[in-house]
């Protein structure tokens, strides 16, 4: 069972019941992920628009995954549950509220490895096991040998829903998944571990001083980012090493995030769903006490754990398989743009494309990528260099983005 908890709402005919519908919100930090049943096949229960509706004899379950965690009210694995009116859910003979149906814990999401391979590394999966089961929230191109996620993948469904959304606690940051060798990465986002490796790479306190402080340093970035999710319970899927990157401080708290809160607006005004493809691209370099450029990489032995020079969003309709890039450059420090694709933000029809003062005229973007239903495949030297607006792998405008 993998220590799951399943609660399955099972139809009933009875007349008996009234005929309203139940009332359904939490907001609680132990709340389970809600699955359905879709003939033998387990599936997430995605909300609507308008959050979660359920008629009397709806079916739901709930899971409440990790290690021994268990539904409060029936301790067990699996628990037989019904929408019986505005009063709540039938379990054992019981009524239960519905905000009221919490796991012992905060769910606890798992990782799982393929064979699958993806640019210079291999696919890993980021979810929920039910049963024999594994319930995929994001998926993870990861290269093992440097240590770090190439991209991530996930869905984008729904905006945030009130009735499921309230205060939690952070979870840290989880090494699940990482190899002996990458584990080690939980240690380079502190403060005296990257003060020390900028004065080791750059030959100079001074300089290291510059770039890590108290105002600078390098954070762990959340490719798929928590607030792309609408429950609690899936936001913790978030926090693994799996999933991040490091960015400066800056860049995550406002460049980054302003691409992030533009994209879930595009969503809010798109009725589908919209798929998010995140990733990083080369090794962003500083100059040493000489002169030269170093490419920044934050073990301090050996090519490991890259501080990207480039972050890239993908949004991608599912329906037309049309969409845009974001791009950011992964710098404060520069004050020079670096610019590596042309943006089409005054051509284009996107609502959201407004940061035309920025438009650079003419660039390459480095990058062809091959989309299919199933999977991206990125290439890092591709033979192919095209423009990205007139590539033909797909249709897609691009705008660059770089917020002072």
């Amino acid at each position: 069972m993998r220590g799951v908890i399943l609660i399955l709402f099972v139809v009933l005919l009875s007349s008996d019941y009234s005929q309203e519908a139940c009332l359904v919100s939490s907001k609680s930090q132990r709340q389970p992920v809600y699955v359905k049943n879709n003939t033998g096949k387990y599936e997430f229960l995605l909300p609507s628009t308008n959050g979660m509706h359920f008629e009397q004899g709806d079916q739901i379950i709930l899971l409440c995954a990790g290690h021994l965690n268990r539904l409060n009210q029936t301790n067990q694995n699996v628990t037989v549950a019904t929408c019986i009116n505005r009063d709540g859910f039938l379990i054992s003979n019981q009524i239960y509220p519905f905000f009221a149906l919490e796991c012992r814990r905060a769910v606890r999401a798992s990782v799982v490895h393929t064979d699958e391979t993806c640019t210079n590394g291999y696919i890993s999966n980021i979810g929920y096991f039910i049963e024999d089961q594994f319930l995929k929230l994001i998926e993870v191109c990861f290269d093992l040998d440097q240590g770090y996620a190439v991209y991530t993948k996930h869905l984008l469904l729904t905006p945030e829903l009130p009735k499921f959304n309230g205060s939690y606690h952070k979870p840290t940051f989880n090494t699940k998944g990482l190899s002996p060798e990458n584990k080690s990465v939980s240690l380079v986002y502190h403060y005296e571990a990257q003060r020390a490796r900028l004065s080791s790479l750059l030959q100079s306190s001074i300089l290291s001083s510059h770039y890590i402080s108290n105002h600078s340093y390098l954070a762990r970035g959340q490719l798929t980012p928590e607030e792309d999710f609408p429950f609690i319970s899936w936001k913790y899927a978030t926090f693994f090493f799996l999933n991040a990157s490091p960015q400066w401080n800056r860049i995550d708290e406002r460049n980054w995030r302003y691409v992030e809160e533009m994209v879930r607006k595009l969503r809010n005004s798109v009725d589908e769903q919209l798929q998010i493809i995140t990733g990083t691209f080369e090794v962003l370099e500083l100059k040493d006490r000489s002169g030269k450029m170093k490419p920044l990489y934050l073990s301090q032995r050996g090519k490991k754990f890259p501080v990207p020079k480039y972050l890239w969003k993908i949004v991608l309709s599912e329906k037309s398989k049309k969409g845009v890039v974001l791009v950011v450059y992964n710098s404060p420090h520069d004050p020079t743009a670096k610019y590596i694709c042309s943006s089409v933000c005054k051509t284009h029809v996107l609502q959201f494309c407004a940061i035309q003062t920025n438009c650079p005229k003419s660039s390459i973007f480095k990058y062809n990528w091959n989309i299919t239903r199933t999977r991206i495949e990125i290439g890092r030297r591709h033979r192919t260099m095209r423009k990205m607006e007139n590539s033909k792998v797909f249709n897609f405008a691009v705008n660059v983005i770089r917020l002072e």
